[in-house]
């Protein structure tokens, strides 16, 4: 694994401003800075550029043919779908392998190779109804058996799985379409998990999760899905084409990423261009019909291209975190991470890795504004920026001038100038940070090491309900796990009144400021780029391509 040096090139329009915000944001106010989000910031939701959006909903009448060549950030670490929590693999493999329940528009669960979900009344039955002829791309119709086998490969590798699996006391299948979950207590997420895209309960053909086992990757999974995988050349392209006996989803419609979901295109080529200014250009030259991972200070200049078309998230769609390792001997000390904590700028570093404050809101809050879980309790310790406090707190730490490894990338440019930002406010503090710029997939294979980092940057998608989030697995990099948090982790999953739910979200909350398990920064919204051919892209929970289609 080749480190590169933190002083790699980037642009000089990012280094300038990466430059200037963090020699401001680490001149910290002696007597402390308020602790409310920068008026700068604005609420989500409120005026700011036209966004220009693509929904599924689009989809009622799309084109068949055509070759999409989707330009994303780096090569997936793996193509197996219950191995790893990786946006680019999820990306790929979510056309490959489907579950058993999906999002709707409005972030319902609904089923997807399930035809029904009944939980008896006292939560501890859930029957799942299996959609009958489903095919893998083998030609093997599932049933039962695949179903069983693939859950029980994913509960031994998956944090929400094995949470899941925890509290289940057996699985009967009455009938090859019919699987029914005992419970030793009711589970409040049951199909939220089975609908997780990160790390997903993809179902697989029982001969092949078998033979692999939780001990091997799977490198060309067999799925149900509206591709299939043709080849998978490393460093050039994965190849997927359209498969001809696929379902077509549930319903007449699209309805978010479930529903109907007709497969137009010929094949998609995801190709890895870890340059973003490769990706932007490929579009804008016509090489390449998609790009992620665009930096919004390329939004100004490319809003009104007539050669391009933005696609901006309407809602903030994750909250980039900066991960602290409380198995490392050096940051399992709290006071250390309180410290941490007090010195950040959130701002600064939105500022340095989103530009424009459009796209980044500062928001301690550990799920966002529009939905039913937003609350403030405990935030009064975030976005302090207060020097003398982050001092008294590390005084009481057992630390010493330890290096702190500090993992980041220039694959997701965001995350490396966050980073840069955080560095520069932690060394102010006296912190001993070194840097280690990794591409992303040595990123995502050194942060499963325990003894191999002390910080790792990240962002997390929002899902439905925080006990999906990552920072709530205790099996996720970083290992928040202790009895505190694990016994509320237990009544959030075991609580099914939404009411008590949500009160116990806030102690979460407020244990979540006490112990510091990582560095939240705010909320922000994606920027894609396609060709103005392409229609009816899906883009939460991760982009996808059913539905969509190339125009003449």
């Amino acid at each position: 694994m080749a480190y590169l040096n933190e002083e790699m090139r980037i642009s000089r329009r990012a280094f300038l401003r990466i430059a200037a915000i963090a020699s401001g944001s680490i001149a910290l106010s002696a007597c402390g800075a308020p602790s409310t989000p920068s008026s700068s910031s604005p609420a989500p939701g409120a005026a700011g550029p036209s966004w220009a959006t693509t929904t599924a909903s689009e989809a009622t009448s799309g084109q068949k043919g055509g070759v999409l060549r989707a330009a994303i950030i780096s090569e997936p670490p793996s193509l197996d779908p219950q191995w790893t929590t990786a946006n680019v693999t999820t990306e790929v493999t979510c056309h490959i392998c489907e579950t058993l329940f999906t999002l709707d528009e409005k972030l319902n669960n609904i089923p997807l190779l399930a035809e029904s979900l009944e939980t008896s009344k006292d939560g501890l039955t859930n029957t799942i109804r299996l959609r009958r002829g489903i095919q893998f791309h083998n030609g093997k119709e599932m049933t039962v058996e695949d179903v069983e086998a693939s859950l029980l490969r994913w509960s031994k590798i998956a944090g929400q799985a094995k949470m899941l699996f925890a509290r289940l006391d057996g699985i009967s299948k009455p009938d090859p379409y019919t699987l029914v979950f005992k419970m030793k207590a009711p589970y409040a997420v049951f199909d939220s998990v089975l609908s997780f895209r990160s790390q997903a309960a993809a179902i697989m053909p029982k001969e092949q999760v078998e033979a692999a086992t939780e001990k091997n990757q799977i490198s060309q999974p067999i799925g149900t899905g509206p591709y299939k995988l043709v080849e998978w050349q490393k460093d050039r392209y994965i190849r997927v084409s359209r498969f001809a006996n696929y379902h077509g989803g549930l319903g007449d419609k699209p309805n978010g990423a479930g529903g109907k979901r007709p497969a137009y295109l010929d094949e998609i080529r995801f190709i890895p261009v870890p340059d973003q200014s490769v990706r932007v250009a490929g579009v804008q030259s016509g090489d390449y019909d998609y790009a992620e991972g665009i930096n919004p200070d390329q939004f100004a200049l490319l809003k009104d291209s007539k050669v391009v078309t933005t696609v901006v998230s309407s809602v903030p769609n994750k909250c980039p975190t900066h991960y602290i390792n409380k198995r490392s001997a050096v940051t399992a000390d709290v006071y250390l991470r309180q410290a941490m904590m007090a010195v950040i700028d959130p701002g600064a570093a939105l500022k340095a890795g989103w530009g424009s404050s459009d796209f980044y809101s500062v928001s301690g809050a550990l799920m966002p504004k529009e939905g039913p879980w937003y609350t403030e309790v405990g935030t009064e310790r975030f976005n302090v920026r207060n020097l003398d406090l982050a001092k008294q707190l590390l005084g009481k730490s057992s630390y010493k001038g330890e290096t702190i490894r500090y993992l980041t990338t220039q694959d997701y440019p965001n995350m490396y100038q966050e980073a840069v930002v955080l560095n520069q406010n932690l060394q102010a503090l006296g912190l001993n940070t070194k840097l280690q710029v990794l591409d992303w997939a040595s990123l995502i294979s050194q942060r499963a090491k325990p003894d191999a980092w002390e910080l790792f940057v990240t962002w997390n998608g929002y899902y439905t309900d925080p006990s999906l989030m990552d920072w709530m697995n205790p099996d996720y990099p970083g290992w928040w796990t202790n009895p505190e948090i694990d016994a509320l982790r237990t009544k959030l999953l075991e609580t099914t009144d939404q009411k008590a739910r949500f009160s116990i979200f806030q102690d979460v909350q407020r244990l979540f400021y006490e112990q510091v398990p990582l560095l939240k920064l705010g909320d922000v919204r994606d920027l894609w780029l396609i060709s103005p051919k392409l229609k009816a892209i899906g883009t939460y929970p991760t982009p996808y391509f059913w539905n969509a289609y190339l125009t003449k």
